[in-house]
């Protein structure tokens, strides 16, 4: 019986000393689980703060993206726009040159005033015994009657267009501010076009008024108020149509003006 105790206690002693080594073990394996679940969310944390910066930057690569393209379009625009006035420059010049070519010479100046012409001829005359000269000067000036005819769809309208291509007007007729950012002014005088196209921040004020002016004349360019083309000029002719185009491509505002007479003085003077 003494044997079979000592043999129990040893049993004991041996099975007390693997239980302690388990739980060592135990204790060990949890803290290492620990360990990684703290890893493991220190990751979670850092991925999430990678993919924020990633989704921040490639949110500014598109809209950077975007913009580039803008300027892209802008710039095809103005290119379109200098391919029309070159050619219509070179059309210009071509007929000039056939002109001169059968032209005869002779005494004749001819002098523009707004919607009408004077040309004068100067012709030598005999007078008396003596063969003193007189000269007779016929002054013929010819006058244009015109129609103009506007129309708009929205507050923004064509109030006035300079029949000698200086400007055009625009006035936002309503109560509210209206972005014309992205707009185009067509103006068509006869087989000749110009296009200009409003920079994308461009806004008209309540009763307010923007004038887009040609390049030629040295004006200052005051935007939003006082815009001046890069390098264009607005075309004239005897019929001229200005339509404004919004975004979408519709026509929003037309002015149209139309030759509907004409008529001719002739003045004489001797001197």
């Amino acid at each position: 019986a003494i044997d079979e105790l000592r043999q129990v206690r040893t049993r004991i002693d041996t099975l007390s000393g693997r239980v302690a080594d388990l739980e060592n073990q135990n204790s060990i394996l949890t803290s290492r689980a620990r360990d990684l679940e703290k890893q493991l969310e220190n990751e979670r944390i850092r991925h999430a703060e990678d993919l924020a910066l990633l989704e921040g930057e490639l949110s500014r690569l598109r809209d950077e993206m975007a913009l580039q393209l803008q300027e892209y379009q802008d710039l095809m625009d103005i290119k379109v726009s200098l391919d029309l006035e070159i050619a219509a420059y070179r059309k210009l010049l071509e007929s000039e040159e056939d002109r001169l070519r059968i032209s005869p010479s002779g005494v004749t100046e001819v002098h523009s005033v707004r919607s009408g012409s004077m040309q004068r001829r100067g012709t030598p005359l005999r007078a008396g015994a003596k063969r003193k000269r007189t000269l007779l000067e016929e002054q013929e000036q010819s006058m244009s009657d015109y129609s103009v005819t506007s129309s708009s769809k929205t507050d923004i309208e064509i109030s006035d267009v300079d029949p000698e291509g200086q400007f055009v007007k625009l006035h936002n007729k309503g109560n509210k501010e209206m972005s014309v950012g992205g707009w185009q002014i067509l103006r068509k005088a006869g087989d000749m076009e110009t296009t200009h196209k409003f920079h994308r921040t461009v806004k008209i004020e309540p009763n307010g008024y923007v004038t887009v002016w040609s390049a030629n004349l040295g004006r200052e360019h005051e935007p939003p108020t006082n815009i001046v083309m890069k390098s264009q000029k607005w075309f004239v002719a005897d019929n001229m149509v200005t339509t404004l185009i919004d975004n979408s491509g519709e026509e929003v505002a037309v002015s149209e003006r139309y030759v509907t007479g004409r008529h001719t003085s002739l003045f004489r003077n001797r001197y």
